[in-house]
């Protein structure tokens, strides 16, 4: 669905060389493409990424100008900046709010010892697997 949507944009895009209208175009994308995806009950964040190799990619080497590219990325970095500050916002007054007690300090040890193991397992077995030249 996203590389669907990331096609029918691109071909809207690349016929327009306002980087106002192209800016506005990427982020009804983004919206439109993440209700429909919910609402279709798949991975709205697959479909974003999908979208955005399109876009990202082709879409800005032949769908934009220089000036439209450099206003649209320009743009969504700001957006990404925004959102990992505010990110990084939230988690801390999580932290605020968490009650350190000894049952959960147990718990977050083994959940941080369970996770390594766990990428030991996905990291060594196709290392294991591999067959020597």
């Amino acid at each position: 669905m996203g590389v669907a949507l990331g096609w029918h944009t691109f071909r809207v895009m690349r016929q327009i060389d306002d980087y106002s209208l192209n800016f506005l175009i990427t982020l009804g994308l983004a919206f439109v493409g993440y209700k429909i995806a919910v609402a279709l009950q798949i991975l709205a964040s697959i479909m974003a990424v999908c979208a955005d190799f399109l876009i990202g990619d082709i879409g800005s080497k032949y769908g934009m100008s220089e000036k439209t590219r450099k206003y649209v990325q320009a743009f969504w970095v700001l957006i990404d900046e925004i959102l990992n500050a505010v990110l990084f916002m939230m988690t801390e007054f999580e932290v605020f709010a968490i009650t350190f007690e000894t049952d959960y300090l147990i718990a977050g040890c083994m959940a941080i010892q369970l996770a390594l193991i766990a990428h030991l397992i996905c990291v060594a077995t196709p290392v294991l697997l591999q067959k020597p030249f």
